[in-house]
Formats: structure tokens, C-alpha cells, sequence
């Protein structure tokens, strides 16, 4: 954790020395004879062409929308060359959008639009505010990865509908709903709703960064930005998932799901009132030993109790060669609390595992002859 934590205040940092340098060094003038704060044109410099006109290039070649009453057209001749900076306008004076184009309605070149003044309404990242901006969605991402890599991390429930996989989850994120669909997500612990949320935020982020940094690839200031942020991102995907990365990534839900036994799952443990008392003790020492998923990965037991010739191995017996509760005389206080704790254990190992509960062992003690050893065994 405290590895990570170093490389995201360095990454940070890095972006607050390099942001400062690029603005220090920014290659755009604030104001110049084509910026907004130039007095508005009362006519077009070109003979035979009309503001009207200039109007209707401008918005052509930009992004420009709305009425005509919503434009200021500012006009300047820069190199020689007669340009036309439109802004689209709101009543309150904010601008929404700008483009700048020559007489022939033809997109000026960045470097025109920089040196008359009009960059700072045209550009991606053009502003101190916007800098500082930027920082703070950096700190922001590194934080939601850091939370996100340190929560448990639950695969796909099992069974898995065709949604809840990962080309389902991919398309309903492309399609901006996955959100919505959370809430009725039944079979899926909270666990998991909160970690595709993660996804989804991660997702959509990374889309937006890229489809801003092809727009402000020309730009120094824009690109280095943009691309400090991506970097960013990938840092704290790659970075976080090894160095915060907690046990059981990946593993399946359990929450409202049934599995068969082929897949190792113990099944949840009864009340301890119904397990150690009562006639259905009785029931089932009559129907003998019973059948005990095998866990995955581990090697099998042997089929026959003791050590192997020659090999020195501890004996192991099976499941039904051992005594059960109802074979425990009394103790009731015991067995209960072993219930709740041990085997509430293994009936809810999902839950255990997003609140971080576990146990490193029992201590049984008392005098010899007490019967520690056989309720161990049970």
C-alpha cells in the first residue's frame, strides 16, 4: 500500500511540475485582435462577402449553433489575410463555442488562431482553471483505484445470465445504462454491484480522455495534459492491481446463488439448534456417513485410514469415519459457539471475505480426559 500510495504522489506531483512548465511556456497569446474582448465587426473586410455569410462558414466549418443573434463576429487581418472570429454566445455572456475562418469560409490554421487571440475559447486545455482541473480529476482517479483495488473483488455469480458476464457488462457500460440495471441485479452481492460500478466509472473516464486527446492532439499543452491523465489511469489499473491487489480476486459470487457440489462450496451450515439436537441427530447417525464436496485443487484423501508403508504420513480418516456433534455428550454451550463462529464461517465464506473476517484457529482447553480431543475430531 505504501508503495502505491509513493507512486501516485509522485505521479501527481510530476503532473503539477509539468502543468506549471507548459504554462509558463504556453505557445498562445490571452488577447489578441481576433479574441472576444475585440469590439464586434460592423462589416466584413473582403468586398462581396456580408457578415451573414461569414455567419453561416463559421458555423459550417465549427461547432456553432443556435440564432444568428446569439454570434459575435470579430474581424482581423492577420499576415495579410482577412479572418473572421465567430463566438456563439449565451445572454449571460458566456462562450459556448468559437471557430475562426478566412473569407472562403475555410478553418483558420492553429498557429493564426493562437497568434491573434483566439485560442483560449477554441482549445482543450487553455486555461489555469482548467489545469488545476485536471489535477484534481488525477488525484480523483488515483483515489477511486486505490479504493476499488483494496475492495474484495467477486467474479461473476455461478450460474452467470449472459448480461452478468463481461461482454454483457461491456455493452450495457458502452450503452451508459449499466448503472441503472445495479438495482435489479439479483444474485450478486453488493460487493460485486459496487466493483462494476468501478468499471463503469473506469470505463467511461478512459473514452472521454481519448476522445479529448484526439481533439487536442495538436496542442502541446492539451496533449501533455490529456496524455498525463491517461498515463494516470493506466498507472493506477496496472499499478494498483499489483500492489493493493487483496486475496479472492476473482472469485465467484455467492450471495443468492446455488452451486452443486462438483464445484467445492461447502453448503451453509444449519441453525445449531437443529444441528446438534433433537430427533434428526438420531436420523442421520442412521443414515450413515455423509457425502462431503471435494475442494478444488487439493489432492484427494486416502482411501484407507493410516500411514502409507514406509512413508511416516500422519493417519487421515475419512469424513464418515469421524464422530459428529450429536455423538457429543452435553456441551451444548461449546458446540454453539463453534456454530457461530466457525461454521457461520463456512456457510457465508462470500461475505467473510468483503468484510476481511477470518480465523487462524481454535483454542480447545481444559483437563485431560475432558474430551477436548474427541470434539476436535467432531
Amino acid at each position: 500500500m505504501a508503495v502505491y500510495l509513493l507512486a501516485a504522489a509522485g505521479v501527481i506531483a510530476g503532473y503539477a511540475v509539468v502543468a506549471t512548465l507548459l504554462w509558463i511556456n504556453r505557445d498562445f497569446a490571452d488577447d489578441g485582435p481576433l479574441s472576444f474582448t475585440a469590439p464586434r465587426a460592423v462589416t466584413a473586410l473582403d468586398a462581396g462577402t456580408s457578415l451573414a455569410t461569414v455567419r453561416r462558414q463559421c458555423r459550417q466549418a465549427g461547432d456553432l449553433g443556435g440564432g444568428n443573434d446569439t454570434t459575435k463576429i470579430v474581424a482581423a487581418r492577420v499576415g495579410g489575410v482577412a479572418y473572421y472570429a465567430c463566438y456563439q454566445v449565451e445572454r449571460d455572456g458566456t462562450v459556448l463555442a468559437a471557430t475562426v475562418v478566412d473569407g472562403q469560409g475555410i478553418r483558420a490554421p492553429d498557429e493564426v488562431i493562437k497568434k491573434a487571440g483566439a485560442w483560449r475559447w477554441i482549445g482543450t486545455v487553455k486555461t489555469p482553471a482548467e489545469l488545476v482541473l485536471g489535477g484534481v480529476a488525477l488525484t480523483a482517479l488515483l483515489t477511486l483505484y486505490f479504493l476499488y483495488h483494496r475492495r474484495a473483488r467477486p467474479g461473476a455469480p455461478v450460474p452467470a445470465r449472459w448480461w452478468q458476464g463481461p461482454i454483457g457488462n461491456a455493452v450495457l457500460g458502452v450503452l451508459l445504462v449499466l448503472p441503472l440495471t445495479l438495482p435489479f441485479r439479483r444474485g450478486e452481492s453488493r460487493a460485486r454491484r459496487i466493483r462494476l460500478l468501478f468499471l463503469f466509472v473506469f470505463g467511461t473516464s478512459g473514452t472521454v480522455l481519448v476522445a479529448f486527446l484526439q481533439n487536442g492532439w495538436p496542442d502541446r499543452l492539451s496533449s501533455v495534459t490529456l496524455g498525463w491523465l491517461l498515463a494516470g489511469m493506466v498507472f493506477g489499473w496496472l499499478g494498483g492491481g499489483a500492489l493493493l491487489r487483496p486475496a479472492g480476486f476473482g472469485r465467484p459470487d455467492t450471495v443468492g446463488v446455488s452451486r452443486p457440489a462438483s464445484q467445492g462450496v461447502p453448503a451453509p451450515l444449519p441453525a445449531a439448534g437443529a444441528v446438534f439436537a433433537g430427533p434428526g441427530a438420531a436420523a442421520d447417525r442412521a443414515a450413515g456417513p455423509r457425502a462431503v464436496p471435494a475442494v478444488t485443487g487439493l489432492p484427494a484423501a486416502p482411501a484407507t485410514a493410516g500411514p502409507k508403508p514406509g512413508a511416516g504420513a500422519v493417519p487421515v480418516q475419512q469424513p464418515g469415519d469421524l464422530p459428529t456433534f450429536a455423538d457429543v455428550g452435553g456441551m451444548g454451550g461449546l458446540k454453539a459457539e463453534l456454530a457461530d463462529t466457525v461454521g457461520t464461517l463456512l456457510a457465508f465464506t462470500g461475505e467473510a471475505e468483503v468484510y476481511r473476517i477470518s480465523f487462524n484457529g481454535i483454542l480447545l482447553h481444559g483437563p485431560p480426559g475432558a474430551g477436548k480431543t474427541f470434539v476436535a475430531r467432531a
